[in-house]
């Protein structure tokens, strides 16, 4: 069991801050390059972040068996700690880092959705395959410690996921190689005065064999793997500078690695609710206020190989129940473009357990 104490934030910018540009909504990478920030129903971006190293990813596209993961490896400094993607590697083997510390089975690198942590709330992996059938307007990657406002996860940085709500319909299915299929749906349109979507996503397959063929024994078998997703996201207009939004998502993953007794399972549900009051500076306070709660269970088995690969036995059956309980609170008052204030409250509460039975074997 573990709960992590509440965390009380006062932010104020660098120096490095004060530049004579008053709009906010551009960040200042080192390269002098700019980038306007469109996409994401986050607040505004604070001119305190020119002082870090922040990068958009906008051109993030899932259908036609695309995954979130794959495209974050091609970013510099970022590490996952397997080299095999999600559909096989081992759940407890996906943490992520920034700014080149290495890859470690917990991450260092804070994830986040429309401003909800995703890391396991007991072991601190992340579950890749639950982000597959949220459709992403963005992806924000903040790299460094110095990213404080966000919590006491990001050590190395933060990759800030925001959804999108469209209008329309959309439906893309793949098929490939080992029997693969990969079937993504969504709707989503106008309800009063806002929005709201719902998307899901099935993907399975066969896998491959993890083991070289030169290595292989009598006990080695493809990794065969199953999940799937749904989601359901609102967005509210509330007062002339406010919003509402709210998600639940729910998601399921299925997989082996390729040996008896290996399987593992992972079933997830996250709901949220947000309220942002994102005035210009100048118009009025600006406001986010965040609720969350999240339920994992996580089962899994592991194997002890003889050294011929042509037997195995059961050595451990473990099962992992986690909850987590979640709330932000941030204000800036409006006292300047150039020298804001962020003063705020972060504050989690995580509680799970490992249910272990383990088989002595030779």
């Amino acid at each position: 069991m573990r709960w992590p104490l509440a965390l009380f934030v006062l932010g104020l910018p660098a120096s490095a801050a004060a530049q004579d540009e008053t709009d906010v909504t551009i960040l200042y990478q080192p390269r002098a390059e700019t980038i306007v920030v469109t996409a994401g129903g986050n607040l505004t971006p604070s001119p305190s972040d020119r002082a870090q190293s922040v990068q958009l990813i906008r051109d993030i596209d899932q259908g036609l068996g695309a995954r979130l993961e794959n495209r974050l490896r091609d970013e510099a400094g970022l590490a996952q700690f397997r080299r095999s993607d999600a559909r096989s590697a081992h759940p407890t083997s996906q943490g992520v880092t920034l700014r080149g510390l290495g890859g470690n089975a917990s991450s260092r690198a804070l994830v986040l959705l429309d401003g909800v942590p995703q890391a396991d709330p007991f072991g601190g992996w992340v579950a890749w395959s639950a982000f597959d059938h949220v459709p992403l307007a963005g992806v924000r990657i903040v790299r460094g410690g110095g990213s404080g406002v966000d919590g006491p996860g990001a050590l190395a940085g933060t990759i800030s996921l925001s959804s999108d709500i469209g209008s329309g319909g959309r439906l893309s299915l793949a098929g490939g190689s080992r029997r693969a299929s990969d079937l993504v749906v969504g709707i989503g349109g106008r309800l009063g005065s806002g929005a709201v979507a719902i998307d899901g996503r099935w993907a399975r397959g066969d896998g491959f064999i993890p083991i070289v063929a030169g290595q292989r024994g009598r006990i080695d078998r493809a990794a065969p793997y199953d999940d799937a997703g749904v989601g359901l996201r609102a967005r509210f207009a509330a007062g002339a500078h406010g919003r509402v939004e709210v998600a639940v998502r729910g998601w399921r993953d299925r997989r082996t690695r390729g040996t008896d007794f290996t399987a593992s399972a992972i079933d997830g549900l996250d709901a949220s609710i947000r309220y942002i009051l994102d005035p210009t500076p100048s118009d009025g306070w600006q406001a986010s206020l965040l609720a969350y709660a999240q339920l994992r269970e996580f089962d899994t088995g592991f194997a002890s190989v003889a050294a011929d690969r042509n037997s195995v036995a059961p050595a451990l059956i473990q099962r992992v129940p986690a909850t987590g309980l979640g709330a932000r609170l941030e204000l800036r008052p409006p006292i300047g473009s150039t020298n804001p204030l962020r003063v705020g409250i972060d504050w989690r509460g995580v509680e799970g357990e490992t249910q272990e039975q383990f088989f002595f074997t030779g």
